[in-house]
This record gives structure tokens, C-alpha cells and sequence, in this order.
């Protein structure tokens, strides 16, 4: 048995048997085919199966001819399926919007054309160590948190007497970082 299918076309199927066709107006059916025999030419006469109408889809939907089962009718005559974008092994329908965790600053949207890809910009983004960043609900963008914020630092002094040559000692002392003000402490 050989099926051929096009975009739109109904199935159609080739058959290599021999039929020995004896009982006048007996009816069978083999695949999208409905077959009857002729018992005075002992011939049978095959057509295609007889579809109540023709499909007609929504604008969100498209037609599908699955291959032939014991449900013929359905799947020789085609039906209506939703028309789903695919991403990550996931189905989603048209209007759907979603973003992929591994990649915050993207967005797709599910459209009759296929998949929309946006990339959100970042406006005025500073640059600021990982602890100072707040992101936003998606994890994308980030502000700075610029508050006066007292961390710890070591500093090297170094003092050059005659008496002592190269004398240096590590000090530790509270040092401001972000906008702090003179008056600040």
C-alpha cells in the first residue's frame, strides 16, 4: 500500500490485489475508498469515500487528512485542527505569549504566521557588582541599588622613615560605596 498526501489534498491510496467480486452490490471499503461489486461483470467499481462536504476551517484552524483507520470518514474527509506554535516540546495556541526561563530578556508569541520573537532592551542599564542588583518580575533588566552602604576594605599603608626602610602594614577599615554624601556615615 503506497499513501500519498499533499498540503491540502485528500489521501489517496494505490492497491495491488486481486478481487474475486461474486455477490451483486456487495459494499466494502479499502482505505479512502468505498468499493462495490459488479456481479455481472464480476468487476468491482471503487470511489472515493463520500464525504458529507467539503471541510471549511476557521482562521485559527487548518485541515489534516490522518491516514485511513477504522474512523474513515473522518480521516478520508479531513477535519479541523487549531493551528499551535511549537517550542521546547511544548504546544501553544495562537494569541499564546510565554518566555523561555533560560533566556529572561526574550518573549514569543504563538501568531497564524508562526512565532514572534521579541528581545526586551534594557534602557540605562549601570553597570553595578551582582549584590547591588534588583531585577525586574522576569528577571531580565536590573537597577542599581546606589544607597551609601558601609562595606569592609583592607588597605596597605606603607611608610618610608630613614631609621625604618620600607615599613607597610594591612589595615582594616569601614569604607562607604554608592552615592554617599560627605556628611554620611
Amino acid at each position: 500500500m503506497e499513501h500519498h498526501e499533499g498540503a491540502n489534498d485528500k489521501p489517496q491510496n494505490i492497491f495491488l490485489m486481486v478481487v474475486l467480486c461474486v455477490q451483486h452490490g456487495d459494499m466494502w471499503s479499502i482505505g479512502c475508498e468505498v468499493c462495490k461489486c459488479n456481479g455481472k461483470t464480476g468487476q468491482m467499481e471503487c470511489f472515493p469515500y463520500p464525504c458529507e462536504q467539503d471541510i471549511a476551517c476557521n482562521e485559527n484552524e487548518r485541515i489534516v487528512f490522518d491516514k485511513p483507520s477504522l474512523n474513515s470518514g473522518k480521516s478520508c474527509c479531513g477535519h479541523c485542527v487549531p493551528v499551535t506554535c511549537r517550542f521546547n516540546h511544548t504546544e501553544y495556541e495562537v494569541g499564546a505569549t510565554f518566555r523561555d526561563p533560560a533566556y529572561p530578556c526574550v518573549s514569543y508569541s504563538c501568531e497564524l504566521s508562526g512565532l514572534s520573537v521579541t528581545v526586551n532592551t534594557c534602557p540605562n542599564q549601570l553597570t553595578c557588582s551582582e549584590d547591588r542588583r534588583s531585577y525586574d518580575e522576569n528577571g531580565c533588566c536590573y537597577t542599581c541599588d546606589t544607597k551609601c552602604k558601609p562595606s569592609p576594605s583592607l588597605i596597605k599603608i606603607q611608610h618610608d622613615l630613614q631609621e625604618h626602610k620600607n615599613c607597610s602594614g594591612m589595615i582594616s577599615i569601614t569604607k562607604c560605596s554608592g552615592d554617599c554624601q560627605a556628611t554620611e556615615v
